[in-house]
């Protein structure tokens, strides 16, 4: 005799669905974001230098470029429930290859195969998000998902500071890995079958969004709001510690302290894209993350601590708009499609070439300069968006 598992009715899922999904977006964040403050271990364990590191993160977000693009597609025939699913489980395996892999070479392979299986989480999320409110609480919906990778910043740093003297970092690799593995699975029983559409006609709306220069307006200011956050962060344990000479366990407790303030700037920006609109609330949002950017790179001794507390919650506020931004270009059927035609280019320069580029400097002794001249450019975009259109692009 076989026991089945309750059923869970179909519309109660629906109504879940803004609720669970932040769990899932978070083990994909933590099983990316746990390998930063690893770095300063893996440079003396492989070894390797911080130009070695950087790639790391620019193999990572290539895999992610190429997975993003590849969830609309398997969307169509395995659902967005599916995907997801699999996305999480296979994040999870992608750490214990990278766990189970000897030097750089097992490193990148590992890397590959976690940003492509993340990378298939983001479109389907979307339309599921989307699919579940109706647009005047998208911006409360998304700002709650966007909570999850503050989460995971959190968290990250604590978990390798607090279990990193119980275990090796290949260990804690499998603990991520396997919490993964088993959220995924839960998922694939409470998960809504039905919430968001699965797209069609990719390339005939592929080839609507590239005709509107709003999309590429959001393209290119996603391209720097993921380097003002996760490619700065992916270099900033690395940057404390080599260049401003503070002990890993002091710069991991900093930088997961950094992140507590900012779940408020998320519950701020929700509420900003809901009642200013979505193109006021980025240049106002990227203006901060950039200053602070330049105020970080160029202060040294104590008076880094307040830049650094700052960061995270002048830029990760700027999802929350950029995604509604996305859902409001695209058509029903085709939001899943519009992150991920959007996302992939600006991660693999936000969170890939970025990180590549500050690890470089980085081994010429200009972390500060590199982490200053984002800043800067950065602010020069705000600024941009800010004068020359007040309002929506046409």
């Amino acid at each position: 005799m076989t026991t089945r598992l309750p059923s869970v009715p179909v519309r109660s899922r629906l109504a879940i669905a803004p609720l669970v999904l932040p769990v899932i977006y978070l083990m994909n964040n933590l099983t990316r974001l746990v390998l930063a403050p690893l770095l300063p271990t893996l440079e003396r364990d492989l070894p390797m230098s911080h130009d070695d590191a950087g790639r790391l993160f620019l193999t990572l977000a290539a895999g992610y470029f190429i997975g993003m693009l590849s969830s609309p597609i398997l969307s169509r025939h395995w659902g967005h429930k599916r995907i997801i699913a699999v996305s999480c489980i296979s994040t999870g395996g992608a750490l214990f290859l990278t766990r189970a892999g000897t030097g750089l070479t097992g490193l990148h392979e590992g890397m590959a195969a976690l940003g492509f299986a993340a990378g298939l989480y983001l479109p389907s999320a979307i339309s599921t998000l989307t699919g579940a409110a109706t647009p005047d609480k998208w911006g409360r919906i998304i700002a709650l998902h966007e909570a999850a990778p503050i989460l995971a910043f959190v968290s990250a740093p604590l978990l390798v500071e607090w279990l990193g003297s119980r275990m090796m970092w290949r260990d804690l690799l499998a603990l991520v890995g396997g919490a993964a593995v088993v959220i995924g699975t839960v998922y694939l029983w409470v998960g809504p079958e039905d919430a968001g559409h699965a797209e069609t006609g990719w390339l005939e709306t592929a080839r609507l969004l590239a005709h509107r220069p709003s999309f590429w307006v959001i393209v290119v200011l996603l391209s720097l709001g993921v380097a003002s956050n996760v490619g700065v962060y992916s270099v900033l344990p690395l940057f404390l510690v080599s260049g401003r000479g503070l002990e890993p366990g002091v710069a991991n407790g900093w930088l997961s302290l950094s992140f507590l303030p900012a779940l408020l700037a998320v519950i701020l920006a929700g509420w900003a894209t809901d009642r200013f609109g979505v193109w006021k609330s980025m240049a106002v949002i990227l203006f901060a993350a950039g200053a602070d950017l330049v105020l970080l790179g160029l202060t040294h001794g104590p008076g880094v601590i307040p830049f650094l507390l700052l960061q995270p919650f002048s830029a990760v506020g700027f999802f929350t708009p950029s995604f509604a931004a996305l859902s409001a270009v695209a058509q029903v059927r085709s939001r899943g499609l519009a992150v991920a035609l959007a996302f992939p280019p600006a991660y693999l320069i936000g969170a890939g070439v970025v990180p590549s580029v500050l690890g470089a400097l980085g081994n010429q002794g200009k972390f500060d300069l590199g982490i200053a001249s984002l800043g800067s450019l950065i602010v020069a975009a705000s600024l941009v968006l800010g004068l020359s259109t007040w309002r929506r692009p046409r």
